[in-house]
């Protein structure tokens, strides 16, 4: 099995071949109050789209390395290996509803805010959500191929920015909350976006204690073991 890995690996983001084409902000668009009506995520095993098929039954350390795999217990995506290094489907990013089934999600780089769009949503008959698709919003589509700057670089910036973005030296940048909305659109409608290549996800089944034989057992997670009260000392016995 092979762990859930983002579209842009983090160390890519603050290299100029791969920033100089991600839409990014100095300041925080979305807040908590944007999220406070979404969906949460189903808890159980969550299935990456593309990889290989495995059976619903197999326990996720007899999954194959083709398939890509993950758990969510509260909302929150965790590894069977507890190392949760990043957030592979967005589950817990500040994310905002554009139009049903579309949303922007966002999250902190330390001195900038980049963000992801999120769609193909479905819900089950609960409201849980149970699938969707997350990609990269970018400034624009890319350039032609073998286009090069001024000073005979290869360039990666867009030629064609979209509404509600500003083109920057080493990147580009939304023009306010308004513009993050609007860009977003534009990347979702654009064929040329790297929507094409977004990263799929959908809840399998119900987690077994299988899935993850190290950790503590599903109907007793850390979370609940460190919020217990610890229990009262015994009282001496009394002398007579």
């Amino acid at each position: 099995m092979t762990l859930s890995r983002l579209l842009i690996p983090l160390a890519c983001l603050g290299a100029w071949a791969c920033h100089e084409d991600v839409l990014t902000t100095s300041a925080p668009m979305l807040s908590a109050v944007d999220a406070r009506n979404l969906p949460p995520a189903r808890d159980g095993v969550w299935l990456a789209d593309g990889g290989c098929s495995v059976p619903a039954s197999a326990a996720l350390p007899d999954w194959k390395d083709c398939a890509t795999g993950f758990i969510v217990r509260r909302g929150r995506p965790v590894h069977p290996n507890d190392a949760v290094e990043e957030d592979p489907a967005r589950l817990t990013w500040v994310r905002m509803a554009v139009a049903p089934g579309f949303q922007i999600a966002q999250d902190s780089g330390g001195d900038y805010y980049s963000y992801d769009g999120v769609d193909d949503v479905r819900l089950d008959e609960t409201g849980r959500m149970v699938a969707l698709r997350v990609w990269r919003l970018k400034c624009g589509p890319p350039p032609p191929e073998g286009s090069r700057t001024e000073g005979g670089k290869p360039r990666h910036q867009t030629l064609e920015p979209y509404p509600g973005v500003t083109v920057e030296e080493g990147g580009c940048a939304a023009r306010g909350r308004e513009g993050l909305i609007a860009a977003a659109r534009a990347s979702r409608a654009d064929p040329k976006s790297n929507r094409s290549v977004a990263a799929g996800y959908h809840w399998l089944r119900e987690e077994t204690p299988a899935d993850w034989p190290e950790a503590v057992p599903v109907a007793r997670t850390v979370a609940e073991s460190a919020t217990e009260a610890p229990a009262a000392p015994s009282a001496p016995p009394r002398e007579e």
